[in-house]
C-alpha cells in the first residue's frame, strides 16, 4: 500500500516496479477508515519510509499482532528494545534477508507477533490512558478545590 504523496515520478516508478514482481500486489493508497482489514490480514508490516517520527502505522499493525520489519525507521531503538520485529539499519539486503527469515521461522514470527500485540495493549491502550488522565485531572481538581477552600476560610477569619 503506497499513498500518492508528493513525488508523482517516484510513485509511478515504484508502481511500475511493483507490477513486475509476480507475488506482489500494489495498492495505490487506502483511506484510513478501510486500512484496518489490510493490517488484520497481514503476516508482516514492512515499512520502507525514509523518515518518520513514530509511525501510527506501527501501532495499527501491532494492534493486529503483526510484526514490524523496518528498513529505515526505528525511533529510540523501539523495535529492538520491545522485540516487536526487525530493524534493518537502512540496508535493503538485510530487509530481504529478514523478510525471508520471518516468513520461514515460525517461532521468531510468533514471538514478535505476541510482543507487538502486548506492547500495544499495555502501552497504547486507550482505556488505560483514560484512567491515567482521569487520575491526573482529579488530582489537580482536588488540589484547586482545597486551595479555594483554604482561601475562603482565610477570608472569613479576617
Amino acid at each position: 500500500i503506497m499513498p500518492l504523496a508528493n513525488n508523482t515520478n517516484f510513485f509511478e516508478f515504484i508502481k511500475n516496479e511493483a507490477y513486475k514482481v509476480e507475488n506482489l500486489q500494489f495498492i495505490p493508497g487506502v483511506p484510513f477508515s478501510e486500512v484496518e482489514n489490510y493490517y488484520r490480514n497481514a503476516k508482516i508490516f514492512i515499512n520502507t519510509s525514509l523518515s518518520e517520527g513514530f509511525p501510527n502505522s506501527f501501532n495499527q499493525a501491532m494492534n493486529f499482532s503483526t510484526p514490524l520489519l523496518s528498513l529505515n525507521i526505528n525511533p529510540d531503538d523501539f523495535i529492538n528494545k520491545n522485540q516487536v520485529g526487525i530493524y534493518c539499519h537502512n540496508n535493503f539486503n538485510k530487509l530481504k534477508e529478514n523478510l525471508e527469515r520471518l516468513l520461514n521461522d515460525q517461532e521468531l514470527w510468533k514471538k514478535f507477533s505476541e510482543n507487538a500485540y502486548k506492547f500495544v495493549y499495555n502501552k497504547m491502550n486507550i482505556e488505560k490512558a483514560i484512567r491515567k488522565w482521569k487520575k491526573i485531572f482529579l488530582y489537580f481538581y482536588d488540589k484547586k478545590k482545597k486551595k479555594s477552600l483554604n482561601l475562603l476560610l482565610n477570608l472569613k477569619s479576617l
